[in-house]
């Protein structure tokens, strides 16, 4: 559920991004009911939640297949344009930096809401209770764990990316170069794999020295 004050951050930067905008994957009126300015249905019969979002979704998968369309059809000049490192790099921040500063901010409150129960039991609290709150606390952290999607995507990231690099780079890599590549790309490997459910991980995971 988004707060109040994060709704207000984004209306303000939205409406700052969409004052001279022309186009885009959403109408007007869908970018409102995003930020919560508008309802998602708008009181209209048959038209539910769950109806909206699976419109929203459609429009974004169908987005990403005409930005696929843009890139193999565009030229480097018209590419260039568009996509940059500056374009991109807010789309990466919220897909892949956000999620990390929100889950240290849930483990924070956590952990502050623990220190607080156990306060409350005084000066010799039972240790069978406090060893229950500890638990709770395991349970809460255990649900902000993290996103096997979203390792997945990063791991995509690096593989991709150091492939760019090592084949596009006007040099020619040393052994050692090429070797500190393919531990790096083998490292987001056992890495993704952390990031997954303990009975989807593949094993085995290599262990890095």
């Amino acid at each position: 559920m988004m707060s109040n004050d994060e709704r207000g951050r984004l209306i303000i930067k939205y409406q700052n991004k969409f004052k001279k905008a022309m186009g885009g994957i959403f109408t007007p009126k869908t970018r409102k009911r995003l930020l919560g300015t508008a309802t998602p249905y708008g009181g209209e019969e048959g038209k539910t939640l769950a109806n909206f979002w699976y419109r929203t979704r459609t429009y974004v998968s169908n987005a990403l297949v005409d930005l696929e369309l843009f890139l193999e059809t565009a030229d480097k000049k018209q590419i260039d344009q568009v996509i940059t490192a500056e374009a991109i790099e807010p789309i990466l921040k919220t897909l892949l930096w956000k999620p990390v500063i929100d889950a240290r901010s849930a483990h924070a409150r956590v952990r502050g809401l623990e220190h607080q129960e156990i306060e409350r039991l005084g000066p010799n609290p039972d240790k069978s209770t406090v060893n229950k709150i500890y638990e709770q606390t395991r349970m809460q952290i255990d649900l902000i764990g993290p996103d096997a999607n979203r390792a997945e995507i990063s791991q995509l990231l690096i593989h991709y990316g150091f492939r760019y690099l090592q084949n596009m780079t006007p040099i020619k890599l040393l052994e050692p170069q090429k070797k500190l590549i393919s531990d790096a790309m083998e490292l987001s490997d056992n890495l993704t794999q952390y990031c997954k459910p303990e009975a989807e991980r593949r094993f085995p995971i290599r262990t890095f020295r």
